[in-house]
């Protein structure tokens, strides 16, 4: 059976292995200290995917990254195939399909961010390839504990 896991630093909060073994996968959550990434990608996956502080980290090992990956220097998934590997964000079109179902526009529309790198590129980058009128980031918003904000709508709330 082919091998999938998350790659990271902490892992003890990740749903990640409960979510992909659902859906029939081999799945396990690896928790790797930064000097090991390179004898951690010598092991046996198919492919990965990438949590906080390794988004960035993991550019240089990669034989292609693809172009918003490149533009906002974070991968969060990796595919192994034919001894190399390719690098890629799913975050954007993530938070495409999750405004697209649940009918949000955000077109024409003023967004601010509330978010810390590496997270607020990719939705800046959203906010700015939907064409909105206006796209800023923010620092964190810790009186509130809400960390990812899109006015006027709210899209992902994390506890701080």
């Amino acid at each position: 059976m082919q091998k999938y896991c998350l790659l990271g630093e902490k892992l003890g909060h990740s749903y990640s292995k409960i979510i992909h073994e659902k859906m029939g996968l081999n799945y396990s959550l690896r928790e790797v200290q930064r000097e090991d990434i390179p004898l951690f990608l010598k092991e046996e996956y198919v492919g990965f995917n990438i949590t906080t502080p390794y988004k960035k980290e993991i550019i240089p090992y990669l034989h292609f990254v693809d172009d918003v990956a490149k533009e906002i220097q974070s991968v969060n998934t990796v595919v192994k195939k034919d001894g190399k590997m390719y690098g890629y964000t799913t975050d954007l079109f993530g938070m495409e399909v999750a405004f697209a179902h649940n009918n949000v526009k955000i077109a024409g529309k003023t967004v601010m961010i509330f978010w810390t790198v590496p997270t607020w590129k990719w939705l800046l980058s959203l906010a700015r390839t939907i064409s909105s009128s206006s796209a800023t980031r923010q620092k964190r918003w810790r009186s509130c504990g809400v960390r990812a904000t899109l006015l006027p709508i709210i899209t992902t709330a994390t506890p701080t």
